[in-house]
């Protein structure tokens, strides 16, 4: 907190709302993510202040051809971010392809969300946090705007690996992969 508190508050702001925009749009041109609006905070003293903008993203993902995944569903999927999924993919995928299934993203866990007539829907959160703002110590040789483009890069991979796994379904199912938390090579 102590780094985050050296940031100004101008700059914070500023990085949360380009995170924000950039999440948004990556939520909302993914045909297979719904963006859930969360509400937000709102001051009369500091109307302007940088937690005035939002920082949790939270979105459903739909089945292909359906309504948005079950909460179990998305609980799964939620796991899967969290895998290598490179033994689940078919043998005609690219080598892009493989390096984002291996790919592990540690994203908000499932929530429930009642929708319409009572039918519920799983929703996973992508969020902004204080490292995104002031960076952690394995990041301090990048400059900041490389800094905070990594973060973004890495929030929007997660983004592609959620319609990796919905384009995979099946295959990801059968497997069932659990989450492997190794040591980084870094």
């Amino acid at each position: 907190m102590e780094a985050f508190g050296a940031i100004e508050r101008r700059d914070v702001k500023d990085i949360l709302d380009l995170f924000g925009r950039r999440v948004v749009a990556a939520i909302r041109s993914n045909p297979d993510l719904v963006l859930h609006e969360a509400p937000g905070v709102t001051r009369r003293d500091a109307p302007d202040d940088w937690d005035a903008s939002p920082t949790i993203f939270p979105f459903s993902i739909l089945a292909r051809g359906g309504p948005p995944l079950s909460p179990e569903d998305a609980r799964r999927v939620y796991f899967w971010l969290n895998s290598d999924l490179g033994a689940c993919l078919p043998a005609a995928a690219t080598p892009r392809q493989r390096a984002l299934a291996a790919r592990q993203f540690h994203i908000g866990q499932p929530v429930t969300l009642l929708g319409p007539g009572g039918v519920t829907a799983g929703a996973l959160r992508l969020s902004a946090g204080a490292r995104l703002v002031s960076g952690e110590p394995s990041q301090a040789n990048l400059e900041r705007a490389a800094r905070l483009e990594r973060e973004i890069h890495d929030a929007l991979a997660a983004l592609e690996k959620v319609s990796l796994i919905m384009d995979h379904w099946d295959a990801v199912a059968r497997a069932n992969p659990r989450p492997c938390y190794r040591a980084s090579d870094d």
